[in-house]
């Protein structure tokens, strides 16, 4: 940039350099390079030739405009994709806690905690008895009995 100052034209910056001194532009993410389930050979080849000759163009500027262009190195992911790697990690959750509560089965607090290197002297005494073990069914007499026992 030249700037008149008392009848003299000054230089503010040195011409050779241009005015994109540390200037850094940075690189669009690499677009994916695989063909198509339906995409004939011609249309990828194509597309893969559009892909080529835009990046040469890329570089070519930027060596014209005297910028660097910084590569990225992390793809971003589009928000459709997030959304549905967050709603499957959800569902993921849900599945975990389900195929939990199916292997609960209520008597979880009522196990022994056994420690290690603990010597057991006996296994575990049933105190309680089944309701209907003892009790003799009076009420269902089979009808031949009944003519036996008359």
């Amino acid at each position: 940039m030249l700037l008149m100052k008392d009848g003299k034209w000054k230089t503010l910056f040195d011409p050779a350099v241009g005015d994109t001194k540390g200037m850094k532009k940075k690189d669009d993410p690499v677009p994916v390079l695989k063909q198509g389930k339906h995409e004939s050979d011609a249309h990828y080849l194509g597309r893969l030739h559009k892909e080529v000759e835009d990046e040469l163009n890329k570089v070519e500027f930027s060596k014209k405009q005297r910028t660097e262009l910084i590569p990225i190195t992390e793809v971003k992911q589009s928000k459709k994709k997030r959304k549905a790697i967050k709603r499957l990690n959800e569902k993921r959750k849900e599945k975990r806690l389900r195929t939990i509560e199916k292997r609960l089965t209520g008597f979880e607090h009522l196990q022994d905690k056994v420690k290690f290197n603990e010597v057991v002297m006996a296994p575990p005494l049933q105190l309680t008895k089944p309701k209907m073990v003892f009790k003799k069914k009076l009420d269902q007499i089979h009808s031949l009995d009944k003519l036996l026992t008359t």
